[in-house]
């Protein structure tokens, strides 16, 4: 057995029981049948001859994103072995898997749990008066679901306080109301007793821990990452640090899968905030590996009679464990527990963060009102300090301004008449005592310790917070709009330009304004297709593409390109009911209206559009399609997915085939966008490599001789756009046409679809 790190102590440290639990896994008994009731819990050690009496010292096992990755005997045995006082489960279990869920109710151990985005996968719109997988996941889950709710543990002086269930992250909100949804948090917390500390369990993380695609709660899917966390959440913490004296020493959550996107590595699965906070994402996905039996302690032949008896294979179960000490952080690892029959035991711990030793004692020494030498000493040192720093005060002649804040304000560094060059500042930070200095955040008096002086007041370091997040600034550097302070990466959100279609920032600022309100980095625009005569060139290449599938759409379809407003307008027009994303880009019409296209590539000034130039075209039914609409402006690759999403709409439908529901049509048409994608990517590398092969065909006539780096890069961000939709007609449609088509063929794959309306297996 391979054991990367082991801390026996962790586990042993469970007193009396721990040792009979390995005593058992060590005697070689036969297995217990096959039971689907839970094995009873053992009971709970005692911790008071280790820490002290009085002392509570609080063990939780976190169970990341399940992903059907549960076995209720096995996760049993697994938890047994680990004693925990809580399990906390953060969510999406399966494409809404009533059953598992159920299993997970059935547990006996007290646990909290939240729903995910996958748990509400295929309900649309949730109705408690409706018996849907989302009504009986909640009632088989009863009080233990903490969405929005408090849950108390009063033997261990611990409540659970539960995030906004379903969440998909980012810009997914699945609420109406952000600033509601925080007070729901808010007033959840503030139900906890006063005498309990506070744990918040959500499906995923809070804004504002990092925005790499490594951080936390980073976008790991998309060129240059990005902040995937919920707003709702960050509010709801920095409103109860601020405002109460409710305590949160962690915050647990899942959904940003531990692995990220790519293959590119892992991600930081710990971040650390004000007051002592701890984030920790659970989400070690997949939870469960199947690991080979242990034959040095398992005769041969009775190896083989576990096998033909139907004994489930040995496994390796994820779990997050946090040790708490009086409500503070000690130790959080990432352990995997083998179970292999009536054999439990610890395969790996993976030690994510460990309180210092000194902070232990001197918490312990602060129960009692004592005081470790070391602080007295580092007390003295700073008495020192204070006194050295004061006498050079004086020793310094200070301006009208310094003396009137006591002789200590801040100077931003000026370069060509602004600060560092741009709006970046440095705070300038003190360990003096003030005599009787007010804070500008909270207007009470600092008193002796650190603070800051910037925009001509003193802080306490954390009163001075970002005027976006209302988070902390502790970062060595800032930004300022007016008369508030930001963090840098907060300002740059804010107030920097992003494209609509790429999402980086565009280099110096420079970018197109739509009239539609888009905004287009010039990369982007470089692409662009922006009128109708402009696109026809890329639809005969789209036509030339499903041609090439033998899948020739005969009937000849106009295709237009239009502003927002006219694709809206156009879509309230269809009286059939077609399912759309929240931002539609394209259309497949099927009846007669006048649709507003753009005759001529709209004419610019600067940065903004002056005119655009436009006419009526109406559309004449001749058959079960009318026209093709897409959105003027986007890059050439992402204008021809689109149509070519579009255009399997029209094939299917000049094709016969019945009313399909919303995953099985637009999962197939986005299965051609993605193979159009792909084939533009090919195309595109082996252009790059073989540029100077002269382009002979219709197909690629408006293509450029050598794409862009650039290009080849969206290509990528656009087919995985595709590939990781979270939404249940375009994303899981798209997966289960993916996986049919790799199995059957494209062909078969529609032949099926045809006489059953629906996608094999």
């Amino acid at each position: 057995m391979l054991v990367r790190y082991c801390s026996p102590s962790l586990w042993s440290s469970a007193g009396a029981a721990a040792p009979a639990v390995l005593a058992s896994a060590s005697s070689p008994t036969s297995p217990p049948p096959h039971s689907s009731s839970p094995p009873p819990r053992p009971g709970r050690r005692t911790m008071d001859a280790a820490t002290g009496a009085g002392s509570r010292r609080v063990r939780i096992a976190v169970v990341g994103d399940v992903h059907n990755d549960w076995a209720l005997e096995e996760d049993s045995k697994a938890l047994q072995f680990l004693q925990p006082d809580l399990v906390l489960f953060t969510g999406d279990y399966g494409n809404e898997n009533v059953e598992l869920v159920q299993s997970i109710s059935d547990l006996q151990f007290p646990k909290a749990a939240i729903l995910g985005n996958h748990d509400c996968w295929n309900t649309y719109q949730f109705s408690e008066k409706k018996v849907d997988g989302v009504r009986l996941q909640l009632g088989s889950l009863g009080e233990q679901h903490v969405g929005y709710k408090c849950l108390d543990f009063p033997t261990i002086k611990l409540s659970v306080v539960g995030g906004r269930p379903f969440s998909c992250g980012g810009d997914s909100y699945g609420v109406n109301d952000m600033a509601g949804s925080a007070k729901k948090i808010y007033d959840a917390a503030a139900r906890a007793p006063v005498e309990h500390f506070v744990i918040l369990l959500a499906h995923n993380g809070p804004t504002g821990l990092g925005s790499r695609i490594d951080d936390i709660c980073g976008r790991d899917w998309v060129p240059g990452g990005g902040d995937h966390g919920d707003p709702d959440l960050e509010r709801a913490i920095s409103d109860i640090q601020r405002e109460t004296r409710v305590s949160i020493p962690l915050v647990v959550f899942g959904h940003m899968h531990k692995s990220l996107a790519y293959g590119r590595g892992l991600r930081k699965m710990i971040a650390f905030g004000a007051n002592n906070t701890i984030y920790l994402n659970g989400a070690v996905v997949p939870r469960v590996k199947y690991a080979q039996p242990i034959r040095a302690t398992i005769p041969s032949a009775e190896h083989n009679q576990l096998e033909e008896s139907g004994v489930a294979a040995p496994t390796l179960h994820a779990f997050t464990i946090i040790e708490l000490l009086e409500g503070r952080v000690e130790k959080i690892s990432e352990v995997w527990v083998l179970v292999d029959g009536t054999r439990t035991e610890l395969e790996e711990e993976i030690i994510l963060y460990k309180l210092p030793r000194e902070h232990i004692y001197n918490n312990r020494l602060a129960k009692f009102g004592l005081e470790s030498r070391q602080n007295k000493d580092m007390r003295l040192e700073q008495d020192e300090q204070l006194a050295r720093a004061i006498q050079e005060s004086w020793n310094v002649e200070a301006s009208p301004r310094d003396s009137a804040n006591g002789g200590i304000t801040y100077h931003p560094p000026r370069e060509n008449g602004t600060a560092n060059g741009g709006n970046t500042y440095q705070p300038l930070s003190f360990m003096l005592s003030s005599g009787f200095r007010i804070c500008a955040g909270c207007h009470r008096e600092i008193g002796y310790g650190r603070f800051l002086s910037c925009m001509g007041a003193v802080w306490h370091p954390e009163c001075f917070r970002c005027h976006d997040c209302s988070q902390p600034i502790y970062d060595s550097e800032f930004s300022m709009s007016g008369s508030h302070p930001y963090h840098k990466n907060c300002y740059k959100e804010r107030f920097n330009p992003k494209c609509d279609v790429c999402k980086n920032f565009p280099r110096d600022s420079k970018f197109v304004l739509l009239d539609d309100g888009r905004k287009l980095c010039l990369e982007c625009l470089d692409s662009a297709v922006m009128d109708t005569r402009e696109c026809q060139p890329l639809y005969l290449e789209i036509q030339a593409f499903y041609e090439g599938l033998n899948m020739k759409v005969k009937q000849q379809v106009p295709l237009l390109l239009v502003e927002r407003q006219a694709l809206n307008e156009a879509m309230d027009g269809e009286k059939a009911g077609h399912h759309h994303l929240s931002e539609t880009r394209g259309l497949c019409l099927s009846e007669e209206q006048t649709v507003s296209t753009i005759l001529r590539r709209p004419r610019m000034r600067g940065n903004r559009i002056m005119e655009m130039i436009t006419e009526p075209y109406s559309l004449t039914r001749r058959c079960e399609v009318t026209a093709i609409l897409i959105l003027y402006g986007l890059p050439r690759l992402l204008t021809g997915s689109i149509l070519a999403h579009e255009m399997m709409h029209a094939w299917l439908r000049l094709q016969g085939y019945p009313r399909l529901s919303p995953d099985v049509e637009e999962g197939i048409c986005q299965v051609l966008a993605h193979m159009w994608i792909e084939s533009e990517i090919m195309a595109g590398s082996s252009s790059n490599v073989a540029s100077t092969s002269s382009a002979s065909s219709t197909s690629t006539s408006s293509k450029k001789k050598e794409r862009s780096q650039f290009e080849q890069k969206l290509g990528d961000f656009f087919k995985h756009q595709i590939e990781s939709d979270t939404s249940m007609a375009y994303g899981d449609g798209f997966r289960a046409g993916h996986r049919a088509v790799l199995r059957y063929g494209l062909k078969s794959t529609l032949e099926h679809i045809r006489l059953t309306g629906t996608l094999p297996f």
